[in-house]
């Protein structure tokens, strides 16, 4: 009996497959699931403030909101949360009013302080 020899691209898909189901078993990361302290939620809001990106401030709101429960915190600020997923959305921008409603929900709020132009 002649052995059955599997060609080249017979295995890169085997492989390919394994793999498959090895990436597909880790959880992706998710800075969210870190932030389990009031003070991580204000480390991370800080330092999206201080950078001053408005896409980065976005961005954090969002992670902190989905450390607390998009739900809860979309009660807790009397939005909708369909709404409040459009708004952090990628794509989202959030009115001012919106996001002082996001903080005080959060258990943060908003503070400032000079410039350093040294």
């Amino acid at each position: 009996m002649i052995p059955i020899i599997p060609s080249y691209v017979d295995t890169m898909l085997i492989r390919r497959k394994k793999m498959t189901k090895i990436v597909g078993a880790h959880k992706r990361f998710d800075a969210a699931d870190y932030l389990d302290t009031p003070e991580a939620r204000a480390d991370d809001m800080a330092a999206a403030l201080e950078e001053g990106d408005a896409g980065e401030i976005r961005r954090a709101l969002n992670t902190v909101a989905r450390s607390l429960g998009m739900t809860a915190v979309a009660e807790e600020a009397g939005l909708g949360r369909e709404n409040l997923y459009k708004a952090l959305s990628d794509t989202g921008n959030p009115e001012f009013v919106t996001v002082l409603k996001l903080m005080r929900a959060m258990g943060l709020k908003l503070s400032a302080l000079p410039i350093d132009k040294g």
